[in-house]
């Protein structure tokens, strides 16, 4: 409202339906939108009329316009702040912005172009960290007027005392392009994400020193957990707890994990979590089985072509009134590349011939293992067993993560050894089981392929064989195996009759 007061507008659209697929969900589709609105009334301003003229021109709206160049944008700057503290910048003779943790904005800087006769120092940012009532950091400047990334160890100022000690790492990257013009983003050296179904316990250990007290961090389902936040946290901690937290940049740390108890409090019987081996924060163990066969499509999280990306699995042994009865299998998936390290004093180093240092920048990812999806007209109840389905216990205990009822259109998570499981569906409505299917099958019809493949279709049939369905194996974006159900044709009646479908050849009903 501060541009464009409110308007009247309307809007029509058409589209035609194509077939689509299920799984990959990719389909050409006609559409057409028409806008129509009455009136506008705008303030005009710089900005005002700088944003009408690039929305005009980039919609293509019909009339006498004519965008030939827009100005907008190099006088524009998107801050992106991606750690849990806030964030304070300040540009030259342009004011001070500060952006929460996790979230983002622009800022307009007057009188602000890349001239090459323009003094470098007016062209610099200074930023810097900060936890209400807890620390600071000392301001790092930081150049516009060149593209890059660097990472910095910051230096913290207690606001409670005079202490200073070392703060946490951020990687600052700088960048320049046609659509979003200048972009500032600050990241932390390190993010571990839990993108499982349980809240997760995080311990934290120096390597060779099993003795020392363990940091441990809980991660809610959905939530992230990074360095910086360990940083916060150790400043009340001291010992081996401490020196844990503070290592976690430095990629010097043994992590294992474990659901939260709480999640499962209300079980009538005793039920332990135990937690997982550990994995080094530098050192991945490589999966095996048919989600190794599986061709996948990388996630470009730091969009570079140096990005790393490993795998690892991790089992939390689940025990019930003292005795062993599953395990809880997660996926690890730990993307990095190497960053120049620029020194402490909050001074770049300029110029190519200048020697630096490399800091490992690494995104931790936390998933299940398996991942099914429903594309039936019917619920379904899945069962992923590491056994064979006979052998499971009566009580259902070792079925935690391992089973679950799938509504149609949507899915499950399922915490299975990602090397070996059986696999069993039962369609609900009609009281129908499958045949067990064993990954192991399907790995070896992977091998007989010459291609990693991205994706498996097999058929699932069901007893005593009136229906069966499609499946698929495939791993995507988040490298997880998804297990999709679906059938080739599906049929929708539409009319006001009701319609009554037999099998091709069979005699219909008199």
């Amino acid at each position: 409202e501060d541009l464009i007061s409110p308007i009247t507008s309307y809007v029509f659209l058409r589209f035609r339906f194509f077939n689509q697929d299920p799984v990959t969900r990719r389909s050409g589709t006609p559409l057409r939108f028409f806008f129509h609105l009455k009136q506008v009334d705008i303030f005009i301003n710089e900005l005002s009329v700088d944003t009408l003229l690039y929305l005009v021109g980039k919609l293509g709206l019909m009339g006498p316009y004519a965008v030939r160049n827009s100005a907008i944008f190099p006088n524009c700057c998107k801050i992106e702040n991606n750690s849990r503290l806030a964030l304070v910048c300040h540009f030259q003779n342009n004011g001070d912005a500060i952006v929460p943790g996790q979230q983002s904005t622009s800022v307009f800087l007057r009188n602000f172009v890349f001239d090459d006769n323009r003094t470098h120092d007016q062209s610099l940012v200074s930023i810097s960290l900060f936890k209400e009532g807890a620390f600071s950091t000392a301001p790092i400047n930081i150049p516009l007027h060149e593209s890059g990334i660097f990472a910095w160890r910051t230096v913290a100022s207690s606001l409670k005392d005079s202490r200073r000690f070392s703060g946490p790492f951020v990687v600052v990257k700088v960048s320049q392009n046609s659509v979003e013009g200048l972009s500032l983003s600050v990241q932390p050296l390190l993010r571990i994400y839990n993108k499982s179904d349980f809240p997760l316990e995080l311990r934290f250990q120096r390597p060779q020193n099993e003795n020392e007290e363990a940091a441990v961090v809980t991660v809610r389902s959905g939530d992230m957990v990074d360095e910086s936040t360990g940083v916060l946290d150790a400043m009340n901690l001291s010992g081996g707890s401490k020196k844990a937290l503070m290592s976690l940049a430095l990629g010097n740390f043994m992590l294992s994990i474990r659901p939260e108890m709480s999640e499962h409090s209300n079980l009538s019987h005793a039920t332990l979590f135990q937690w997982s081996e550990d994995i080094t924060g530098e050192k991945a163990v490589r999966i095996s089985g048919v989600i190794e066969k599986l061709n996948y499509n990388i996630r470009k999280a730091f969009s570079i072509d140096s990005m790393k990306s490993s795998f690892s699995s991790l089992s939390c042994p689940v025990s019930v009134d003292g005795q062993h009865v599953t395990d809880l299998y997660f996926l690890i998936h730990t993307l990095g590349r190497d960053v120049p390290l620029q020194p402490t004093n909050g001074t770049r180093v300029s110029g190519r011939s200048a020697s630096v240092a490399l800091q490992l920048q690494r995104e931790i990812f936390i998933y299940p293992t398996v991942q099914v999806y429903n594309f039936l007209q019917t619920d379904i109840h899945v069962l992923l067993t590491d056994s064979k389905p006979e052998n499971t216990r009566d009580d259902n205990f070792g079925l935690i993560g391992k089973e679950a009822t799938i509504t149609s259109g949507s899915s499950a998570y399922f915490y299975v050894n990602p090397a070996m499981f059986n696999f069993s569906v039962t369609l609900i409505s009609y009281g129908s089981k499958s045949k067990a299917a064993n990954s192991g099958d399907w790995a070896k019809r992977m091998q007989k392929q010459t291609a990693r493949a991205q994706f498996l279709d097999l058929e699932l049939e069901f007893v005593p064989g009136k229906f069966h369905s499609s499946l698929r194996l495939l791993r995507q974006e988040k490298g997880l195996l998804e297990v999709a159900l679906f059938t080739r044709y599906t049929l929708q009646n539409t009319s006001d009759y009701p319609l009554l479908c037999t099998a091709s050849g069979q005699k219909p009903l008199p």
